[in-house]
């Protein structure tokens, strides 16, 4: 169980960590266990001695070893495949022999502690795996990821495999390759992504900052998703971020929620449309608030009161009202959260939202007929009377969703009247807002199905087909 934890956050920079990522690796993995038991229990019914145990575990270490070195350049070709076969090719390449080695070892353990009540043993046998690898997703999840990050945590798999296999066999000549594997695990190991000026890990995340050129980028899990840019010098970064400036121009009060900090972009463009703002910012990952304050220059301070935990869960909670909600959540790479994009969570969003006020959800959709930016659509229209979107490259787009009836009109016209310090995006803005469209067989997202993931898949299966990706 530690090695399948470990293997979803060394997916994770490539393939992202979606529902279809996570079933397509314990498929794997339950897949290689099969066999290994299989093939376990036929080794184990020929041999009278533990040779076979230990050396099990030997040529897993052996393998974990190995997987470490192939992974970066394999899975650097594997994130242009589909996101199912690219798991299911990277999860067979890395883990499936290693995975299936360990659970050869079960059935040798019962074959040689079997006396007369088989029966007993083998329950005994398998509570004691399963008692293991509780302590192992514990210890995994909670202290080695997050404080040694994932190589370091799969270099101590690989050599407590190493050790435990080699001390077995001693004085074996097996025990020279765990050794000689020890002495490659400490090998040095060249950076991966030169840019990278930062990174750590967390529950939730595998966390970089990353520079490009004059911008301080927060980069989320997959090291092709930019969360996050803030210009340090206080300019226009050019991205969808900037476009969070507009909810002020649109709204009444001085209150705002951003539900969805990351290293604070969406702040700072807050602060140039309106200097007078009072925000309070949720971000779930206490890691990423520590890089935006360290990072980014985002830190709690008398108009900015930051929240650690879920947005919905803070919404569900929280008895404030606000006159701009900004909504940008995800997972990592581009996925939503299922739960943070139904009818449901909108509803709840609109009952914190002043009259006068409006809701900006962003999404990323790189597909031609933007499936998932329709669902999104689909389903705000349920609750809000008023939609309309701005996509910047046919890439992000902003949802604009107002508490009250607002006509395309009106929209236009607050942000053709916008202050000089945004009047340059505010007028862009104007000219390329649009009403929302979708089609009547458009699936509607409830708390009751959120097919979500599916929708993501499926749009980023597209935008491949048509080299938008």
């Amino acid at each position: 169980m530690s090695l399948e934890i470990a293997a979803a956050r060394l997916l994770a920079p490539y393939l992202g960590s979606s529902l279809q990522v996570w079933g397509a690796l314990i498929s794997v993995i339950l897949g290689a266990m099969a066999l290994g038991y299989a093939l376990g229990g036929r080794v184990a019914d020929r041999s009278a001695g533990d040779a076979p145990l230990f050396g099990a575990i030997l040529a897993s270490g052996v393998c974990q070893t190995g997987a470490l070195f192939l992974a970066h350049p394999l899975l650097r070709r594997l994130a242009q495949w589909p996101d199912v076969a690219a798991t299911l090719a990277a999860v067979v390449g890395l883990f499936a022999l290693p995975t299936l080695l360990l659970a050869a070892v079960g059935p040798c353990v019962i074959r040689l502690s079997v006396r007369e009540r088989i029966g007993s043993t083998a329950g005994a046998v398998n509570a004691l795996g399963a008692i293991g690898s509780i302590a192992g997703v514990l210890l995994t999840s909670f202290v080695l990821l997050p404080q040694a990050g994932t190589r370091a945590t799969l270099q101590i798999l690989a050599a407590v495999s190493l050790v435990l296999g080699a001390s077995g066999l001693l004085p074996r000549r097996g025990a020279a390759g765990g050794l000689a594997g020890l002495a490659l695990l400490a090998a040095p190991q060249r950076e991966w992504l030169p840019r990278t000026v930062w990174t750590g890990e967390s529950i939730y995340h595998v966390v970089q900052v990353v520079q490009l050129g004059p911008l301080r980028g927060l980069v989320l899990d997959q090291e092709t998703s930019l969360h996050s840019a803030i210009d340090p010098a206080g300019g226009r970064t050019g991205g969808y971020w900037d476009d969070f400036a507009l909810g002020p121009l649109l709204s009444s009060g001085h209150r705002v929620l951003v539900l969805g900090m990351g290293g604070g972009a969406s702040i700072a463009a807050v602060r140039a449309a309106d200097p007078q703002a009072i925000v309070d910012a949720v971000e779930i990952d206490p890691l990423v608030v520590r890089v935006a304050a360290e990072q980014f220059g985002v830190a709690a301070g008398p108009r900015l009161a930051i929240h650690t935990g879920d947005a919905r869960r803070f919404l569900a909670a929280s008895e404030d009202a606000y006159d701009v909600i900004q909504v940008d959540l995800f997972r990592g790479g581009p996925d939503i959260p299922s739960h943070l994009a139904t009818v449901g969570f909108f509803e709840l969003a609109r009952a914190h939202l002043r009259p006068g006020g409006v809701l900006m959800v962003n999404v990323f959709d790189l597909a031609p007929e933007h499936p998932l930016l329709a669902s999104v659509a689909a389903t705000l229209a349920r609750t809000f009377p008023s939609v309309f979107v701005r996509s910047r490259r046919e890439m992000n787009h902003l949802l604009l969703a107002f508490a009250t009836t607002r006509s395309l009109a009106e929209v236009r016209g607050a942000l053709e009247s916008a202050p000089t310090a945004v009047a340059d995006l505010a007028r862009e803005a104007a000219f390329d807002l649009r009403p929302t469209s979708y089609g009547p067989d458009t699936a509607v997202l409830t708390d009751d199905r959120s097919p979500v993931e599916e929708l993501t898949s499926r749009m980023m299966q597209a935008a491949r087909a048509a080299g938008t990706r």
